[in-house]
């Protein structure tokens, strides 16, 4: 033991100036750049193909990058033992980015002030939307739709979940929902989620999935809409919300629908819980990434050269 620290020690500047030092300037890159690039495109329409794509692709640019700046871990002639710090850089460079993809979303994103539901039908790039003026959210001609499914884990064991899907339209005044020839401009979507057992009987399952729908009722009806501090567009128009959208007396008879999902956090905070996770999982994967650095086997003739 007490050789092995005094070798971690004795190659504590090598392993500082050409372990350590390379893969902070891979991590300062990659933030700067996505951040830059995500600020200059503003790419939120690509959805997962921005978020997850683009920290995958430049993941493996820097982990290319790495590997010939981590010679001094390759301890045989194809360099395997270089892996383990490689895999874990990758999956701290796509989590990181996948997080602060999301918080620039939040920090970035258009914002509009609406002084009036009609304005919501105006042509507009803005991700968020705060209502000033008057307004009606219709929840008796709010449209449903639920969604059951399953999936397979290993050992044949069968999990069942339950999703329920609310769309309410958003009017001006509540006189609107009498008349049926008025399109709302706009609907408010939200969806409760529930995984309702494992290796349930058909019985069990059906009263699961009943009690599920009874609480999920009893939720919307003592839901307060009106008390949302402001609206997010749905940019990915879920499957689940447009459907229930149609389920409506109100739904349109074409075209896309404008889903708007509520959020009850002060607005000034929007993107802070992304930002934490960005922050906690760059901190963790870097963390572990820097004591592999420093206690891994080197080459024998990286120190001889040292």
């Amino acid at each position: 033991m007490d050789t092995f620290l005094s070798f971690c020690v004795g190659t504590l500047p090598l392993r500082l100036r050409c372990l350590v030092k390379p893969y902070l300037q891979a991590l300062v890159l990659f933030v700067v750049g996505f951040a830059g690039l995500t600020a200059l495109l503003t790419p939120w329409a690509l959805g997962y193909w921005w978020s997850v794509g683009v920290p995958v692709t430049a993941g493996f640019g820097a982990c290319w990058w790495l590997w010939y700046s981590w010679a001094p871990l390759a301890r045989n002639y194809k360099g395997e033992t270089r892996l383990a710090p490689l895999v874990l850089a990758l999956a701290t460079f796509v989590t990181m980015g996948f997080n602060f993809n999301a918080y620039l979303f939040f920090r970035l994103g258009e914002v509009r002030d609406v002084q009036n539901t009609k304005e919501l039908l105006l042509p507009s790039t803005a991700i968020f939307f705060r209502l000033r003026g008057p307004f009606y959210a219709g929840k008796p001609m709010m449209g449903r739709h639920i969604v059951h499914y399953s999936e397979s884990e290993r050992g044949g064991a069968r999990r069942y979940y339950a999703k329920y899907y609310y769309a309410c339209p958003l009017l001006a005044y509540a006189t609107d929902t009498t008349n049926i020839l008025v399109t709302p401009p706009a609907w408010l979507g939200f969806a409760y989620e529930q995984f309702l057992g494992e290796n349930l009987s058909f019985g069990k399952l059906d009263t699961r999935q009943q009690d599920f729908a009874v609480n999920c009722e009893a939720r919307v009806k003592s839901l307060n809409l009106t008390n949302f501090t402001y609206l997010v567009r749905d940019e990915e128009v879920s499957n689940g919300l447009y459907r229930a959208v149609h389920a409506s007396r109100l739904a349109p008879t074409s075209g896309t629908p404008l889903l708007l999902l509520p959020a009850w956090t002060p607005f000034a905070q929007r993107g802070n819980d992304s930002l934490h996770w960005t922050l906690l999982l760059t901190a963790i994967g870097s963390a572990s990434i820097v004591l592999l650095l420093l206690v891994m086997p080197l080459r024998k003739d990286a120190t001889t050269n040292e």
